[in-house]
């Protein structure tokens, strides 16, 4: 008996994603006549697919439910056009925006991308508090460019590293340090300069050593 014939879209559940030619494809397992079958390697639709070495890629996992197409009257001829939401396969929620997650407000504010383990990248449209948001899962380390505040936030529970070959420029009308706990700074050379007063205050002893000290 030859392979079922299959016309228009269809519900799918992914099998498998270990493609062995590495380009991209999944097995899905369709329900055609009552008959559960499960198809060769076929492709996913891209948003953005390119011979340039660009694209985005965008894998469904297994178990996902999907919505598959074909070209011709078999199951291998199918591609999958995307992954849809079900009572089984809710849609995800940011849990920093809650008024809009879901769409709770009617309004259509958000857009993101939220990874299986919890990363996600957020676009938040919301009228006089407008973000994008990167955070890693878990939302305590997070990169934010916040509208209203007109402000770039960086957080972090742990560390923060920047790290330049060559020149590093921090330019601003005002800056402020504060840190609980010490501060070092190593450099080849050292120069400060101010066109008003230079003001160091200390609660313990100031040190200062050098080979020669010039005091003007």
């Amino acid at each position: 008996m030859g392979r079922p014939y299959v016309a228009g879209p269809l519900f799918a559940t992914v099998t498998d994603i270990k493609d062995p030619d590495k380009l991209g494809r999944v097995k899905v397992q369709l329900s055609i006549m009552g008959e559960k079958v499960v198809t060769d390697w076929i492709p996913v639709l891209s948003l953005y697919g390119s011979t340039k070495g660009g694209g985005a890629f965008f894998l469904p996992e297994l178990k996902d439910q999907v919505v598959v197409g074909f070209f011709g009257d078999s199951p291998d001829s199918g591609i999958v056009l995307g992954g849809v939401w079900s009572g089984a396969q809710k849609p995800p929620e940011t849990k920093e925006n809650t008024g809009s997650d879901l769409n709770k407000d009617g309004k259509n504010n958000l857009k993101f991308i939220r990874s299986r383990s919890g990363h996600q990248i957020i676009l938040d449209d919301k009228k006089g508090d407008a973000k994008v948001q990167i955070l890693a899962a878990g939302g305590k380390s997070r990169y934010e460019l916040l509208e209203k505040k007109k402000q770039v936030n960086i957080e972090t529970d742990g560390e923060i590293k920047i790290t330049a070959k060559k020149k590093l420029s921090v330019q601003a009308e005002t800056g402020e340090f504060k840190l609980k706990k010490n501060m070092n700074v190593k450099a080849a050379g050292l120069n400060l300069e101010s066109k008003k007063d230079i003001n160091v205050k200390s609660k313990a002893a100031v040190m200062v050593k050098g080979a020669v000290i010039k005091l003007n």
